[in-house]
């Protein structure tokens, strides 16, 4: 659930992102890498899995389908930006499971009074024919108070419209 920028593992890009697997692999490489974590994909799997069956991913599916070109008319675009607002809405009251706040609880063991930029990525950000660059959210000056909040709400930018 937790990988460490300066870890030996060698993390999977479907696990980590290209750009925390590129990080690790330059740290591995001794090239001067801050210090970070990087939450892994199996960290989300429990939301990804209740979005997935909730009635609104439904919705988002719906208007996704509805869009058939490169440039959605406004109507589609709107319908799809209602859609993934309210599925966001109702991921606000997602639970940390134990597994979750023990890598949470983890990376605050190495915060100390330092604040953090809690950024989100995908597995699918950096691909050879899609780039998201820029589209999910960045929390900056983050405590460790105030991370399963930025984290929650990095994790809610994946449902943007116009991320996807």
């Amino acid at each position: 659930m937790l990988v460490n920028l300066q870890s030996d593992e060698n993390p999977q890009v479907r696990q980590v992102g290209g750009k925390a697997a590129s990080l690790i692999r330059l740290a591995q490489a001794g090239f001067s890498v801050p210090a970070g974590s990087v939450l892994t994909t199996d960290f989300f799997a429990p939301w990804v899995e209740q979005v997935e069956h909730h009635p609104r991913w439904h919705d988002v599916l719906s208007s996704l389908n509805n869009i058939r070109t490169p440039q959605p008319n406004a109507k589609d675009r709107e319908s799809l930006t209602q859609a993934c607002d309210e599925l966001k809405q109702t991921t606000t009251d997602f639970a940390f499971t134990q597994a979750q706040r023990s890598a949470l609880d983890e990376i605050r063991l190495g915060m100390a009074d330092h604040r953090f930029a809690i950024r989100s990525s995908s597995p699918e950000e950096d691909l050879a024919n899609a780039s998201f660059a820029g589209l999910y959210e960045t929390v900056l000056s983050v405590t460790s108070a105030s991370l399963e909040a930025a984290v929650g709400r990095c994790f809610r930018s994946c449902l943007d419209a116009r991320v996807l």
